[in-house]
């Protein structure tokens, strides 16, 4: 697959001051800081930087991000890691690394077993988490986190919801040895139903107990061997169930409208990023790992609203939005793979070549601009982009905004 590192668009709609072609980028040679030194320029004192994936999943992104995950810590102090998934899933598996020990890629793929969703048990995903591994015993440690609200959705737990409560509390109960294993039980078996169908009346006082136990006892023992990031953490895990709870009875209410489920679950990943901010030690600089589906900025309103949509209407400059795009190649269709049936599925595991066409017209029109895999940046982007811009751009008031069609349109994974 060839990467467009034309892939790489900086979402920001702020008036253009120059006009600065593509920064050509040359991902065959090892990473070397100074090659993405610009982005120190483009990001400047975002506290949150969002990168896109306009598929799942390919081999090229993850690496691509991993180089630009490297020179946000190493040079801009970035010291917080999110993905999409579910921030219950991701402490377990934090908590199982830190215990860890042995080979730094046997421990990787632990924690991307316990931490990731099914599409993104690759080389390239394990490759991002031996990064986070390598920086624990040094003086800045990146943290791996989550802020969304899917309990279950790791590999590691096959979607069931009381496998991903039962590791969690089997990796928490041991910080209070006066902790009831029957009342964690009861806790796992009332609470498993209610996030998944939004039934059991008492869920709600469930999560009240759970947040007394997390933030009283367990939190004042998890300090005293834990990094303060890890604690905070845990201290969200029960935002992050009461969230769980509201997504799923309003989606419940909807009839399980998944138009429903993504507005309701973007808005909520949107809140739980500010309780990041606020929760996690200062300086927290946050790096969010998703697909444009969560992280465009809609500005022309035409589709769900997203979690990157209801950040930038708060953070406004404070967030930078890289989206990658990938220009050729071949891919796995997910969506044709979820309706498959018998032999079909056979057929639809089957890499197709990435289509083109009016839905992908982001990626034809980078294409022409560089045979290289290059960064722009729209805020200083040439008048030319912006006249030829297809119809997924629009320009207001001396401003570009991108409205993110071509990331709604396919999930995709590539062999």
């Amino acid at each position: 697959m060839r990467l467009l590192v034309a892939a790489f668009l900086a979402l920001v709609p702020i008036a253009l001051r120059a006009e600065t072609g593509p920064v050509t980028l040359d991902e065959t040679k090892s990473y070397v800081k100074a090659d993405y030194a610009f982005l120190s320029s483009a990001i400047g004192s975002s506290r949150v930087v969002a990168l896109g994936e306009s598929i799942h999943m390919t081999r090229e992104m993850p690496r691509v991000r991993l180089r630009i995950v490297r020179y946000l810590h190493e040079q801009m102090g970035y010291n917080v890691l999110a993905f999409e998934g579910s921030l219950l899933d991701a402490w377990t598996a934090a908590e199982h690394a830190y215990r860890g020990s042995g080979p730094v890629e046997e421990r990787a793929a632990k924690m991307k077993r316990e931490m990731l969703f099914g599409l993104w048990q690759t080389a390239p995903m394990q490759e991002v988490l031996e990064y986070v591994l390598s920086t624990q015993a040094t003086a800045h440690p990146l943290y791996a986190t989550s802020f969304d609200l899917q309990p279950g959705t790791a590999r590691a737990y096959g979607g069931s919801t009381a496998e991903s409560l039962r590791a969690f509390f089997a990796a928490v109960a041991p910080y209070d040895p006066a902790s009831d294993p029957a009342r964690i039980r009861q806790w796992n078996a009332e609470l498993a139903t209610a996030l998944d169908r939004a039934e059991g009346a008492n869920a709600g006082q469930v999560v009240d107990e759970i947040d007394a136990w997390l933030n009283g006892p367990v939190a004042t023992s998890v300090a005293r061997t834990r990094p303060a990031v890890h604690v905070a953490a845990l201290r969200l895990v029960p935002v992050m169930l009461r969230n769980r709870l509201q997504l799923c009875q309003e989606w419940t209410a909807q009839h399980r409208s998944m138009v429903t489920y993504q507005r309701v679950r973007d808005t909520l990943n949107a809140q739980l990023v500010r309780d990041e901010l606020k929760t996690f030690p200062d300086p927290t600089k946050l790096v969010l790992w998703a697909h444009h589906s969560h992280l465009h900025y809609n500005s022309l309103g035409q589709t769900i609203p997203s979690m990157g949509q209801h950040l930038h209407d708060v953070l406004h400059r404070d967030i930078y939005s890289i989206g990658l795009f990938a220009e050729s190649g071949s891919a796995i269709d997910t969506a044709t793979i979820d309706q498959a049936q018998g032999l079909g599925f056979l057929q639809a595991i089957a890499p197709r070549p990435i289509p083109h066409g009016p839905r992908w017209s982001v990626e034809e029109k980078l294409s022409r601009l560089s045979p290289q895999d290059f960064f722009l940046d729209l805020r200083h982007a040439s008048e030319v982009w912006a006249t030829r811009a297809p119809r997924a751009w629009k320009i207001e008031d001396g401003c570009r905004r991108c409205s993110r069609r071509t990331s709604m349109a396919r999930s995709s994974s590539t062999a």
